[in-house]
């Protein structure tokens, strides 16, 4: 066995290690990234990075503890130390989406009292025994990881698109992972399957980096993470030139509203066409200012301009509902879609003499792709 662990497992572990830890980077930079919009459910990249450090830290402990230390005293307060570390995993993980942004996933006193009873656990373990007692902290820390994988379960049913298929990827990966780490764990190999020890290590390594590329897959270019049921509230766009007032672009969203509810959309569309000659009139008043909300009634108007084309541009988003801030986000990326798409046309809007809006009419095909 020593010529295994010395040329094989010691390695491979090295090399998933550095792999975990450039995960658990990269999903932190992908929340960094989008920090300051303030989109809430994108919180769960950081709670993803968070796991996966505090995961890796102690898969580091148990290497270091079993390749790199001779005193057994050492190697006992290793061992202790990644126990510890282990349940943080998926206790960061719960803390984060027992939070407000969450509660329309699951109740969040369940995540709450899974953590409660983990640190309960835990401080009884280390005061009525000297050493870890594996069998009881392994309870500890599968209660919690088995709730993070039922939690993503309903996560991933309330998703949709291009979200819904990443968070699968991860999920997928997290179970390969959870299996090849159970069945390449010493203690648990020594409990319950003493007479395949050394196979079942060898098979839970390719599966670890498996798991680690898949779940690679799903967090790169992972999607901004919008409201629930956001594609829902959204109604219309438009694209307005400001001198004269004209509007040269609008594109409809009803077909992601509840087609069966017609009567209740026409009334909506009525106060929408109302309520963007309202803004219309109002522009004079706030053309200033970047970004703007309007409310009239229960719609709201989210407003982005543009001043570096030809023509000064207001770009309208027109929704019904909260979530502010994804819509927000999302006029951003449509705006700098629409910019970057029509650049050469923008440059030279104020050459053309009526017809504009068949300049455009290519961008329904973007929009379209970006609801996926």
């Amino acid at each position: 066995m020593s010529f295994i662990q010395d040329e094989i497992i010691l390695p491979f572990s090295v090399i998933s290690l550095v792999a975990g830890y450039q995960l658990a980077v990269f999903f932190l930079y992908q929340y960094f990234k989008l920090k300051d919009e303030n989109i809430e459910l994108n919180k769960i990249l950081l709670a993803y990075a968070l796991f996966f450090l505090f995961a890796i830290s102690g898969a580091l402990l148990r290497v270091l503890s079993n390749y790199f230390l001779l005193e057994i005293s050492y190697k006992d307060i290793l061992l202790y130390l990644s126990f510890i570390v282990f349940i943080l995993a998926p206790n960061s993980f719960l803390l984060i989406v027992s939070t407000k942004p969450f509660h329309q996933v699951s109740d969040p006193r369940i995540p709450r009292i899974i953590i409660l009873i983990t640190i309960i656990s835990l401080i009884l373990t280390i005061i009525i025994s000297s050493f870890v007692e594996f069998p009881y902290i392994l309870l500890f820390v599968l209660l919690g990881y088995a709730y993070l994988l039922f939690f993503q379960y309903k996560l991933i049913k309330l998703s949709t698109g291009r979200i819904k298929r990443r968070l699968k990827l991860i999920l997928i990966g997290e179970v390969i992972l959870s299996v090849a780490i159970l069945i390449g764990n010493n203690e648990f190999r020594t409990i319950f399957l003493v007479e395949y020890k050394e196979i079942l290590l060898l098979i839970s390594m390719p599966f670890v980096m498996l798991s680690l590329l898949i779940i690679y897959f799903g967090v790169y270019k992972f999607p901004v993470f919008l409201e629930f049921d956001w594609k829902k509230k959204i109604i219309h766009f438009f694209v307005i030139k400001e001198n004269p007032i004209e509007k040269i672009y609008s594109f409809d969203f009803k077909t992601v509203l509840d087609n069966s509810n017609s009567y209740q959309f026409t009334e909506v569309m009525s106060r929408v066409i109302v309520g963007v000659e309202d803004i219309v009139s109002e522009i004079t008043y706030i053309k200033d200012v970047k970004t703007n909300i309007i409310k009239k009634g229960d719609i709201t108007f989210v407003l982005e301009y543009s001043s570096k084309f030809s023509e000064p541009l207001i770009f309208v988003l027109v929704v019904n509902g909260e979530g502010i801030e994804s819509f927000k986000y999302f006029l951003k990326l449509v705006k700098k879609q629409f910019q970057a798409f029509f650049k050469e046309i923008l440059m030279i809007l104020n050459e053309f003499k009526g017809g504009e809006k068949k300049l455009f009419e290519s961008f329904d095909i973007i929009l379209n792709n970006l609801m996926l």
